[in-house]
């Protein structure tokens, strides 16, 4: 009876815990799920919802290259799995996992309105997290809001010089202007910064850049 309810108040503590990490979620929460889904995939290569946690884990992290190669590999897995989780995913469910889930998912499906919402619902909740804000930031790009594009850069880059999802919108946006030199330095900025992450293929979410 003792040992029953010690048991009983350890599970409960585990599953405190979880939701704990779940809901606050900070970079260093995020790599452990990184970790955790990585190990569990290399166990379950084809089972499709630990590749969209994955996916969702490397974009809420910034890894984008990890994150289209892994969105490839679900679709070529499930080409469904994105339409269907639409049907059963829990919208009322504000957990910061969560809401990257719904902002990923809806990202994928373009449904860039949607998508921004669950981005705007994120940067309420870390508005100093320069991923939220570039993944934002490209999507008022898509949505061809450039006023609120320039402004999420401006504060994006305060918080981090490195993340080339704001130089290579700054590209764009300086082409659009007729701003060749501003654009080029630009250009090799995000070029640079590519490169020093060693990523192998150019990144996707810039592919609509125009």
């Amino acid at each position: 009876m003792i040992l029953r309810k010690i048991l009983k108040n350890f599970y409960l503590s585990i599953i405190f815990l979880v939701f704990f990490i779940i809901l606050s979620l900070s970079s260093d929460d995020l790599k452990y799920l990184k970790t955790q889904f990585e190990q569990q995939l290399k166990k379950e290569p084809q089972n499709s919802k630990v590749l969209f946690n994955l996916m969702v884990v490397y974009g809420a992290l910034g890894d984008l290259e990890n994150l289209y190669n892994t969105y490839n590999l679900l679709i070529a897995t499930d080409p469904n799995f994105l339409k269907n989780l639409k049907k059963d995913i829990k919208e009322e469910d504000s957990s910061i996992f969560n809401l990257y889930k719904l902002a990923f998912l809806y990202y994928f499906l373009e449904d860039y309105d949607k998508s921004i919402f669950y981005f705007e619902r994120l940067y309420d909740l870390k508005p100093n997290d320069d991923w939220v804000i570039a993944f934002l930031a490209y999507l008022y790009y898509l949505k061809d809001n450039l006023n609120k594009t320039k402004e999420l850069i401006d504060k994006g880059l305060k918080l981090n010089k490195d993340n080339e999802v704001f130089h290579a919108l700054l590209c764009a946006l300086y082409l659009r202007e007729n701003r060749y030199f501003s654009a080029l330095k630009e250009y090799f900025m995000t070029l640079s910064i590519v490169q020093r992450k060693g990523y192998k293929n150019i990144f996707g979410i810039l592919k609509n850049l125009r």
